[in-house]
């Protein structure tokens, strides 16, 4: 037999908020957690409340398990309290022993919700009916932990980045933050906290990025540093015009692995150039010579290899150019890891 069942809720604001972040065109109080939490409540219009659970059935023609308020000018958000304090709700339960839960909620005035609270429990038979325990009747609510924003140039904005900083003002810790249809979606545990909020723009072709002080919120200057940067591939050395001699003394490593370098030289009439080079150990004992070594012209895509050996060091060309060369050692340069066929770990 379903069972019918009323009672009051009483809530209790309990605001438990660690940080925030907003965007530069929203004026919140960013430089303390109270602050932020002022200017949320001001945002107020709207609260729901919502009592449901395994067990609760839904019959919307003789119960009331749910209530929405919503106001159309400012009010003070305690008086939105007062509206939640005095209202009754009734729910239908098939399953009485199940477990019930309240929910509550509170939103601004485009539906965004900026408070949450829910608590479970259990209905309590007494005198021979159930009964809501006056535990589930008062709610604490905390601020949500992701709260949206709307930016000002939503069209522009693509994507935000919070960084935060430690007392020594490097960076701590930081995260991607989302941008849906105009709406910045950022934690509320990043109000207070030193660092810096990055919204990242494009529009006609121009991609740029605004750099906010999080307590603040003033746009941080920025100043045009040129550079110049010198590269080069690893290993790989470039001799010129007929070098009378290559030879390097390669090293292993403790894991027994080598860099084989990659080599790069010109020859003219005498098309050959004398080469060697010895493989050792970490301590520098000899472990093999090169026997061989693999070259092709430069934009080829074939290699020849010819010997060498203490006999003959001298690699022949066939013809006048640039020439890529390395030295072939029997023991090969790496360990790779044994992997199974589907590309696990053997």
């Amino acid at each position: 037999m379903k069972k019918k069942f009323q009672s009051l809720i009483v809530l209790i604001f309990f605001f438990m908020v660690s940080c925030s972040i907003v965007s530069a065109e929203i004026p919140l109080s960013l430089f303390s957690k109270a602050g932020l939490k002022a200017d949320c409540l001001k945002n107020v219009t709207g609260a729901s409340i919502w009592i449901g659970g395994s067990g609760v059935a839904n019959n919307s023609d003789n119960t009331n398990s749910q209530w929405f308020k919503k106001s159309e000018t400012d009010f003070d958000c305690l008086e939105l309290m007062n509206s939640i304090y005095y209202q009754e709700l009734s729910f239908s339960v098939a399953r009485p022993k199940d477990m019930i839960s309240v929910y509550v909620g509170l939103y601004d005035k485009d539906g965004n919700q900026l408070f949450s609270g829910s608590k479970s429990g259990y209905l309590e038979f007494v005198d021979g009916a159930y009964r809501i325990p006056e535990d589930l009747t008062y709610l604490y609510v905390e601020m949500c932990a992701i709260i949206s924003i709307p930016l000002s140039d939503s069209e522009s904005a693509k994507y935000a980045r919070v960084m935060v900083r430690d007392e020594n003002g490097q960076i701590m810790t930081g995260e991607s933050l989302p941008i849906y249809d105009g709406m910045l979606s950022f934690p509320t545990q990043y109000a207070g906290c030193d660092g810096e909020l990055v919204i990242s723009y494009y529009s006609n072709g121009h991609y740029w990025e605004e750099w906010y002080d999080l307590k603040t919120m003033e746009l941080l200057p920025q100043e045009v540093v040129s550079a110049r940067v010198w590269t080069q591939v690893d290993e790989y050395y470039n001799f010129g015009l007929d070098p009378w001699c290559i030879s390097f003394w390669i090293y292993s490593q403790a894991d027994e692995t080598y860099s084989n370098p990659l080599l790069k030289f010109e020859v003219g009439n005498e098309k050959c150039v004398p080469m060697s080079a010895c493989l050792r150990d970490v301590n520098g004992v000899l472990i093999e010579m090169a026997y061989a070594v693999a070259y092709r012209k430069m934009g080829d895509s074939d290699w020849s290899t010819q010997e060498i050996g203490p006999e003959n060091e001298i690699l022949n060309l066939p013809e006048e150019g640039v020439y890529q060369a390395f030295f072939l050692f029997k023991k090969q340069e790496s360990n790779p890891i044994p992997v199974n066929f589907y590309g696990g770990k053997g």
